[in-house]
């Protein structure tokens, strides 16, 4: 699967989810996700640093780390606590922690998104 076609399946998830495109979360998001998949495809989780993901966005959005991180904090507030069984039912999962973290988000998606592709 080439990095186009999982970028476009991070989108479609995001869309799901009800994150507005708008919103610089969503692209931050869909780069972060896209690459924790790249990564866990190509077996190399050791490389999987968040502070280094938000870094390499920041880096290529002229950026800082902790305003990546923040933008897409945005964009999991402003949608996952109008329905949160919305989103247990699009990443297939339950959802015990009230306050999701921008960690536990990111890693929801890519684990939802690998399954779909492994399958």
């Amino acid at each position: 699967m080439t990095n186009k076609e999982i970028e476009e399946k991070v989108k479609n998830l995001l869309l799901r989810l009800g994150i507005k495109v708008s919103l610089s979360g969503f692209r931050n998001a869909t780069y972060v996700i896209t690459k924790l998949i790249e990564y866990k495809l190509k077996d190399e989780t050791s490389k999987i640093k968040f502070g280094r993901l938000y870094e390499e966005v920041a880096e290529a959005t002229n950026s800082k780390g902790t305003r990546i991180e923040r933008s897409i904090r945005h964009a999991i507030d402003t949608t996952f606590y109008h329905c949160p069984e919305y989103w247990e039912e699009v990443l297939n999962c339950k959802i015990i922690s009230d306050n999701l973290t921008v960690t536990e988000f990111l890693s929801l998606c890519a684990e939802k998104l690998i399954s779909e592709i492994t399958e």
